[in-house]
Parts: C-alpha cells; structure tokens; sequence
C-alpha cells in the first residue's frame, strides 16, 4: 500500500524507479486511494518529464555509501573494516619488537662510547698508571676523549679514546698548530691486534709522513693500542719536560689502514688543531679561544649573530611595518635598530674569520653563507641611506 503524501510517487524495479499512477477513489468509497496496477518492465516506458528528474542511481548510491550497511556493500565494508582491525594489530604486533630492537641498540651504543664522566674501561691494559688522569673532549664530532697527567719528573702520559672505524686516529704536537715539520702517534687495530707507532710529519704527502720517526721521546715500552667496545684506545708516555703548545689531530678513511709491509699512511679524512695548556688542563683553539673555564670564542660568534641577523633586523623591519603613524619618529628608530644589528653582525664576521676549522664539517660553507648574508646586508644599508638622505631633504 502506498500512501500519497504530495510528492511524486515512485516505485524501484530492478535497481530502477519507475513512476505510480494515483486516481481518488469515487465519492461512495471516501477516504480510498486506488492504485493502478504497475506496468511490467518490458513494458514500462518512463515519461520524458519524470526521466530527467530521477537523479543518477550509481551517483546516489556512491554519495550515501558510507552510511549504507546492507547488502553487498554492507558486506564489502565489514570486510574492509575488518581487513582494517587486522592490519592495525598486525602493525601493532610488529611495533613492540622494533621499538625493543631500537632500545636495544641504543644501549649498545651507549656502552661503546666513552666520557669524561666515567672511568677508563681499558685501564688494566694500559702500561702505567691511569688514576687521577685530566680528561677532556679534544674533537667534538669524532668523538675524541683525551685523558693526560704529567706522571713524573719530565714525564707525560696520554691515552686517546675514538671510535673504531676500520681506520687509524692520530694524536701530534705542534709548535705552531701547522702539520708539516711536527710529530704524531698514530694508532689502528688490524686483525684485532692494536698497533701504535710515531710518524714524522715532513710534508702533505704520504711518501713525506714516514713512520718510527719524529721528535717526540716515547717512554720504552709504554706505548699500546687497545680495541674493546667498538673503541680504540691509543696510550703512550712521553719523556719531555712540557709537550709543545698545540694538539694536532686527524682520522683517516674507513678500511685505509696502513699497509704492514712499509706501514706508509694514506692522506687523513679530516683534521683538526688547538692551543692547549698543559698546566691548567685547559684546551683552546689555535685562533686564541678561551678555554673551558671561559665563554668560548665560537659561542660569541654564534651569539652575536643570532643577535645582529637574527633578533636586531627583523626587530628594524617591525618598526618600519607597526609604527608608520608615529611619523618620524618610526623612521628613525628603523635607522637605529637596524644600525645596530649591521654592526653586530659584522663583529660577528670579524670574529669568525679569527677562527679556524677545529674540525667542524661543512666549514666551508657556513664561511659562504655568512659572507653572503653580509653582502646583502651591505646592500641593504646603501640603501637605507639614500632614503634617508631623501627623507631629511624632504
């Protein structure tokens, strides 16, 4: 039974929906609809007027499908929603292990490096005595733990800590922080034997580096190389009453070790030099930073130009921009602020040309973009000052 309501009737035939024919009933039968039997699909022919007004059954069937739990369609989105729960516990099942395995190595990497909080893990190995050792961080990005004392009348022991790499670590003094005419000890481990010998630093090139050589008096049978933990341990004493005033440092490429037959050393990956003072334990690099106790240089350059490029300029820019209406006034205080932060910006460069690489990577580039930024800057303020020469004109 169909009651009508006032809409257009219809019916749904095989996915399809047709029109119903209404007539009221006579007078005698008050209050009855008669219906008009449906036609059959064959038959069926669908007025031009009511074709154009049923909407397109797949776009309707598409737009409420989400809805839409019966049927077919019903199924296939149980089925996704279960598809779905399994893959989420799957997920699940396999995230507990892999966060287990991530703890799990960093822990062992945490076992493998090395500090200046804790003790020597090789300490038994080494030939001499390592209680009350000095300790400090020579090379920040490799990794390099140096621990010395002045054991002795005329006596230095030192034990160097890296990563092992498949590569050999090098630890020399310098009278003037350059490599050439100083002395190194070099240390690797090979087969899972350690090997430590001293090289005369005559050139830049490896036939010019020759090994058991050099200016440094070593203490007879005192001179190891240890691997344990994933780190190499180089310890050697030395016979002098003060070591020269510089600290060169280098590592070498991953599995280019020196050959056992002439135990020539190929070019090293990286290096670095510093000042340091053997009296007051207190390293500094070679373009005079302060030591430890101290605000190192590299913190001021870093410090003032975050302040100059970084906090003074765009504070200028702010005041050309929020304070137009406090006219002069806002110009100005424009011209000041960014005086100021150009200024202390170019200290900052000042500064940073005093210092050198110490080992940090991509020192080039951060050379390029900081002479770059100044550039603009310079630009920036030629520029200010036509304005200004126009403002007061005017």
């Amino acid at each position: 039974i169909y009651v009508h309501t006032g809409a257009a009737l219809r019916h749904s035939i095989g996915g399809q929906q047709h029109p119903l024919t209404c007539q009221t009933a006579p007078s005698s039968s008050s209050g009855a609809l008669a219906i008009s039997s449906l036609p059959s699909t064959a038959n069926l022919v669908r007025p031009p007027s009511a074709s154009a007004a049923v909407p397109n059954p797949r776009k309707t069937h598409h737009r409420w499908w989400p809805w839409h739990r019966s049927g077919k369609l019903g199924e296939r989105i149980r089925l996704t929603d279960a598809t779905m729960g399994a893959s989420s516990c799957s997920s699940v099942r396999l995230l507990l292990p892999l966060l287990c395995l991530l703890g799990f190595c960093f822990a062992a990497s945490h076992q493998k490096s090395d500090s200046c909080d804790g003790d020597l893990q090789v300490a038994r190995l080494v030939p001499f005595d390592t209680d009350a050792f000095h300790c400090i961080t020579l090379w920040k990005d490799e990794d390099f733990i140096l621990r010395y004392k002045n054991t002795g009348s005329s006596q230095w022991s030192f034990v160097l800590s890296a990563p092992e790499k498949r590569s050999y670590v090098a630890v020399g003094f310098s009278g003037k922080g350059g490599m050439v005419g100083s002395s190194a000890m070099v240390g690797w481990s090979s087969g899972g034997k350690g090997v430590a010998k001293q090289y005369y630093l005559q050139g830049r090139s490896p036939e010019a580096v020759t090994p058991d050589d050099g200016r440094l008096t070593l203490v007879r049978n005192r001179t190891v190389a240890v691997s344990k933990s994933g780190r190499l341990y180089l310890a050697f004493e030395l016979s002098t009453d003060r070591p020269q005033p510089y600290l060169i440092y280098s590592v070498g490429y991953e599995g280019s070790l020196p050959s056992s037959s002439d135990y020539t050393i190929q070019m090293h990956r990286d290096m670095g030099s510093r000042s340091f003072k053997f009296a007051s334990a207190s390293p500094s690099s070679a373009g005079g930073e302060s030591g430890e106790e101290g605000f190192p240089a590299k913190r001021w350059h870093g410090l003032l130009s975050m302040m100059g490029w970084g906090v003074l300029l765009p504070m200028g820019m702010m005041v050309a921009r929020y304070f137009r209406r406090q006219d002069p006034y806002w110009f100005y205080g424009h011209i000041a602020v960014q005086g100021l932060g150009f200024l202390i910006g170019i200290a900052a460069v000042v500064l940073g040309f005093r210092l050198n690489g110490d080992g940090l990577k991509n020192i080039v580039v951060h050379k390029v973009i900081g002479i770059s930024i100044l550039s603009m800057a310079c630009l920036q303020v030629r520029t200010q000052h036509r304005i200004f020469l126009e403002f007061e004109s005017h």
